[in-house]
């Protein structure tokens, strides 16, 4: 390639020590500026991503450029509300599935007993899940 930079595997250092990579060490000075032709959709897709994922346009196109991972995509606040709500009607579900464990185990619903302490242990994991990424 004309400016000298190889593409390169996730993770690995660049080629050319004078590319900056975010998070690798000191960035020089950007002082250079790259045009790119893109239709109106393509444009409104790539500054959707960008917001999504709380970076400038420039940032998000210059990793994705040199291969540099970049931040999970932000949620708002629609997305942390519906997961809420989610949460709740898995703990909800869960107490339901609990006192069906509960009559399995007393003998009162037989058959089942693992079956359900399974698909409990299922909810109780998803419900954690979901706590993490609303943190």
């Amino acid at each position: 390639m004309a400016c000298g930079y190889t593409p390169r595997r996730s993770g690995e250092t660049p080629v050319n020590p004078s590319i900056s990579v975010p998070g690798q060490g000191r960035a020089a000075m950007r002082d250079k500026i790259i045009r790119v032709r893109a239709t109106t959709d393509e444009l409104a897709l790539i500054q959707d991503l960008a917001k999504s994922r709380g970076m400038s346009l420039s940032e998000m196109v210059r990793r994705s450029a040199l291969g540099v991972r970049m931040p999970a995509a932000a949620l708002d606040r629609r997305d942390l509300a519906e997961l809420a709500r989610t949460l709740a009607a898995l703990g909800r579900i869960g107490g339901l599935l609990n006192q069906l464990v509960r009559r399995a185990h007393s003998g009162k619903l037989t058959g089942h007993d693992a079956e359900l302490s399974k698909t409990l242990a299922g909810v109780d994991a998803l419900r954690a899940h979901l706590r993490e990424i609303i943190r």
